[in-house]
């Protein structure tokens, strides 16, 4: 948990689907369990980094946060207050989700202008045309761009500014907790570090509360105060990103870490795909049937019977929260 007071808080969050039945079959489908009793607290100027494999759910939890997918137990808070499951008006702009894809976040049909104009009209925050112009202006000159962008098609913008302008429309209505699905998965290195730039400087200009999905895990370090490694529906380790992100304690976010090339010194280095990583580590288990007790423990040289059986209660050790039965002997073996 963050030493400042919370501004967003994750409590005991689950999500379960129900897959179709296959042809010919009658009744209810296998159930994916991919996200399993998820906490975590992030504080207003703080950036949390959630990183893991693909499929590990850090992809569900940004939807809960954002109220496009309901959970199936636990809740979202907002200063305190409970948020509900659907959402609209305050609630549903107080947190805003920015997709991994902002190319398909705009209408290829309709200009730029109108995508910014557009939620300033459905939340009933500018009375007229010039006071949404006026609004719209001021937002895109916060990104890093210019007045000229307003009068171009999706199309006309390279990934970059499509990376910036989404972010545009997300500030226009006033949140306070920006969820960012992937933002830099699709940039090249030069671009990927305007973006970081840029969301440092919207977090201390503006108080944000930031939280980031990525499997980029130099992105993480250079981003985030905090950092929480998912795996398989569950956070394994969860503190400062300068412990997590360089010298975790779970056997598996050690793993992780180990499987990511460094960069060259200066620059920023390609990310290694999520499917080197799983061949790597070993195959990650199904969440239609998740392993009883650790989830980690198939894949894990330090697992015992008690992992076998035992779900492991997260517990403080050199810093952060670390769910995992042995990681002491963990840090021994590093």
């Amino acid at each position: 948990m963050t030493d400042r007071e919370p501004l967003l808080t994750a409590r005991h969050l689950r999500r379960h689907f129900t897959l179709p039945r296959t042809l010919g079959k009658r009744g209810p489908g296998d159930r994916v369990h991919a996200v399993e009793d998820v906490s975590f607290d992030v504080a207003a100027g703080e950036i949390l980094a959630i990183v893991g494999e693909s499929g590990c759910g850090k992809s569900t939890v940004a939807r809960m946060l954002a109220g496009l997918s309901e959970p199936t137990a636990g809740t979202v808070e907002l200063d305190g207050r409970e948020l509900p499951a659907h959402r609209d008006g305050k609630d549903q702009r107080l947190v805003q989700l920015v997709t991994q894809n902002p190319r398909a976040a705009f209408n290829r049909r309709r200009g730029i202008r109108h995508a910014l104009h557009q939620p300033l009209r459905v939340h009933g925050l500018a009375a007229d045309k010039t006071e949404r112009e006026r609004l719209a202006l001021e937002t895109v000159r916060r990104v890093g761009l210019s007045d000229e962008h307003l009068d171009r098609m999706p199309r006309d913008l390279s990934g970059g500014e499509l990376a910036r302008m989404v972010l545009a429309r997300a500030l226009l209505v006033g949140p306070r907790v920006l969820v960012l699905d992937e933002p830099t998965a699709s940039l090249d290195a030069s671009v990927k570090a305007t973006v970081v730039n840029l969301l440092l400087r919207l977090r201390d200009e503006l108080g944000l509360a930031i939280v980031v999905i990525t499997h980029e895990i130099d992105i993480a370090r250079r981003l985030a105060d905090r950092a929480a490694v998912m795996y398989l529906g569950r956070i394994a380790e969860i503190g400062a990103a300068s412990h997590v992100l360089h010298t975790p304690a779970h056997p598996y976010a050690r793993m992780l870490l180990a499987s990511v090339p460094e960069p060259d010194r200066g620059r920023t280095g390609p990310a290694r795909s999520d499917d080197a990583v799983s061949g790597a580590l070993g195959e990650v288990p199904s969440a239609v049937a998740p392993p009883p007790g650790c989830a980690y423990h198939p894949r894990c040289p330090l697992a015992t019977q008690e992992c076998r059986t035992e779900v492991p209660v997260p517990r403080l050790l050199a810093g952060a929260e670390v769910a995992c039965h042995h990681a002491e002997e963990a840090e021994v073996a590093r």
